[in-house]
């Protein structure tokens, strides 16, 4: 298998820029990394398919962090994290992630960024699953990722150090002498280029769109994971897809997340005769951890052949929660629905939502690959573990963003020489393929095989099922949808002999024919091309 999905001889007849440092992505994560060098007057090239849409912008329910020591402590969020994550957190990940969050957390305030406020001015906190406290900060009710997302796209278009390349898609990554140079991408008009820096920093985000139900937007193809594995970086814990469990299920509508912080402020679920199974199981109920909710939702509804579960939002009124002032954004959509929440029951269901896994890096971002870093949902730190802990993804992307410019700073290559000469002798097949119905297809055999209950034989399905559309991923590619259709199929493949491979089940990963954890799986799991 060549390393390269595009066929060429020789870099030398393609535009070529060069840059200090080369961020690949425009969620929190990269942004942040960006900021961060381009303030220590670096000069900074991002490069990203559309600057305005990421996993980022859509996360509703806040982002951790522990400001009010007198009722909470670090040790409290990390006994949580490593309690989410079954066994298999990378333990100095998490306290670093704990640690450092708060002084980047008012740091981003600094630069723009509003979270809501009580009356006396004091930061306002939410709850959600798996939380022993109350440490969750939001903004706008339900828009914490927009709000982010929109102070760190001013602070980065309007650096003098940081160039932002729009519309272009990342194909490949440049390797020679076994050592990141760059990046080749497709610019907005199918031309190829070549971006050569000093590192590069994938911050591409996640994969949701290999499943056919999915809380992610359009974006999230799992274009970083796949240009890691073809450049022979190792890749950590696939087999772990997190599935939020309420996403909207309304036959004939888009799904869309229905936040955590819903059930935080008191939101119950309800199977088809009403009852509200979370409470005699579960010491948490509805605010266990999202692999426990997501399994007990899907029981409900094999075992009352139904396709939901009714979000009950009238404890939260009880409270005397305005919901369409604490959620917004989710008040809006549903009424566009045609769901009044303040009479009827929201119809829920699990969707695909966070991969844990991705390409494996050390505590400062570093790859298995000379000069290339990772951070945010891309990578792979062993932070989250099994399953990550909610409203711990936007810090994740914070601190780990922030190291990363931190040890390019300080241990990186100050240039880049002349690009050296790239060869690609791969063959090419002549079948005509429809990238549309390849990504379908991709899509329903993940989640129908390798959803949130897993076997053997689901498994083994698709990887063969999977495996039959390889050859495609040799013909002469020229869109951006063909390259993300490749990727995702890569990565699909990857995730199905993961979970092939760990023969228990933990935190997100369940295997209905290996429904316990099993001592010898208690460890993090590497794969590589």
């Amino acid at each position: 298998m060549s390393r390269y999905l595009v066929n060429f001889s020789t870099a030398d007849n393609l535009p070529t820029v060069y840059t200090d440092l080369l961020v690949v992505g425009s969620g929190v994560a990269g942004l942040f990394t960006a900021f961060c060098a381009a303030e220590q007057n670096r000069k900074v090239t991002v490069l990203t398919k559309n600057l305005t849409e990421s996993n980022t912008r859509y996360a509703q329910g806040g982002i951790a962090v522990v400001l009010d020591h007198i009722h909470d402590s670090y040790q409290e969020h990390i006994q949580d994290t490593l309690q989410a994550g079954s066994g298999i957190c990378n333990p100095q990940a998490v306290q670093i992630m704990v640690e450092d969050g708060p002084s980047l957390v008012k740091q981003l305030m600094k630069i723009g960024a509003n979270f809501d406020k009580q009356k006396n001015g004091d930061l306002m906190v939410t709850r959600e699953g798996g939380h022993s406290h109350y440490r969750v900060l939001h903004s706008d009710g339900d828009q914490t990722g927009k709000e982010i997302a929109r102070t760190l796209e001013h602070a980065v278009v309007n650096h003098p150090n940081i160039t932002i390349i729009n519309n272009s898609f990342a194909i490949d990554i440049i390797m020679a002498g076994g050592e990141c140079w760059g990046i080749i991408a497709l610019d907005e008009h199918n031309k190829l280029r070549l971006i050569c820096a000093a590192a590069t920093v994938l911050a591409t985000g996640g994969l949701g769109k290999i499943y056919s139900n999915t809380t992610n937007p359009e974006v999230a193809t799992a274009d970083g994971m796949g240009i890691a594995y073809r450049a022979g970086a190792e890749m950590m814990n696939m087999a772990f897809i997190q599935f939020h469990p309420t996403a909207l299920a309304l036959k004939g509508k888009p799904s869309f997340l229905v936040s955590e912080a819903v059930r935080g402020e008191g939101a119950v679920l309800r199977n088809k005769n009403g009852k509200r199974f979370m409470l005699d199981r579960y010491p948490r109920a509805e605010l266990e951890t999202r692999s426990i909710v997501a399994q007990a939702m899907v029981a409900q509804m094999q075992q009352n052949s139904t396709d939901y579960i009714s979000l009950d939002i009238q404890p939260l009124l009880e409270k005397g929660i305005d919901f369409a002032t604490r959620f917004p954004y989710i008040n809006k959509k549903l009424l566009e629905y045609g769901i009044n929440p303040l009479t009827e029951s929201i119809p829920v269901a699990p969707a695909a939502h966070y991969a844990m896994g991705g390409v494996k890096t050390d505590l400062n971002g570093r790859t298995s690959i000379n000069r290339l870093y990772a951070c945010g949902e891309v990578a792979c730190s062993g932070l989250h573990g099994a399953n990550r802990l909610a409203s711990n993804s936007l810090l994740d992307g914070l601190v780990f963003s922030h190291r990363i410019a931190e040890d390019f700073l300080h241990n990186g290559v100050k240039n880049i020489a002349k690009m050296p000469h790239i060869y690609n002798n791969s063959s090419r097949i002549s079948n005509i393929f429809n990238e549309k119905e390849l990504k379908i297809s991709i899509q329903k055999i993940m989640w129908k095989n390798v959803g949130l209950v897993r076997n053997q034989h689901t498994l083994l399905t698709a990887i063969k099922e999977l495996g039959s559309y390889l050859p495609y991923l040799w013909q002469d590619l020229r869109t951006r949808s063909d390259f993300e259709a490749a990727n995702m199929l890569m990565v699909a493949l990857v995730i199905a002999r993961s979970a092939l491979w760990r023969e228990e089940s933990r935190g997100s990963h369940y295997r209905s024919d290996y429904p316990q954890q099993v001592e010898s799986y208690q460890r993090s799991d590497v794969i590589r091309r």
